[in-house]
């Protein structure tokens, strides 16, 4: 299987991932989609400044190289303060923006299941 570009640039950005937070580091939100069963699973962490801006993300990912793309692709927008801007993205903005073959759809939904439960969080933290 071919990678297209951007998928590539994603993935072989992550070269020297850092380890996640505690699950008790304050000012932190973590979040979990996939399923480990099904091959895929993502931890996203988010840590928030004293005004509720997330700054710093991290993450685990299980899964394909479509999976680590999306994932590192998110953690870029968080930390350059587009997160408000990716609470209305849609499946299919992804599908095209990736090229997401119809058998890579699910990691398109797992990452908007992160951005809606990381949106959720933030209101509420």
């Amino acid at each position: 299987m071919l990678y297209n570009q951007k998928v590539l640039h994603y993935y072989q950005e992550i070269i020297d991932p850092k380890p996640l937070w505690q699950n008790d580091a304050p000012f932190t939100v973590t979040t979990h989609s996939g399923d480990k069963s099904s091959g895929e699973l993502v931890v996203f962490q988010v840590k928030l400044d004293s005004h509720n801006l997330p700054i710093e993300a991290r993450f685990q990912v299980l899964g394909c190289g479509y999976m680590i793309a999306l994932v590192a692709w998110l953690s870029e927008r968080v930390v350059a303060g587009e997160f408000a801007r990716l609470e209305n993205l849609t499946m299919q903005q992804l599908v095209d923006e990736f090229e997401l073959p119809k058998h890579k759809h699910h990691s398109a939904m797992c990452l908007l299941d992160i951005i809606k439960q990381l949106s959720e969080a933030i209101c509420v933290h």
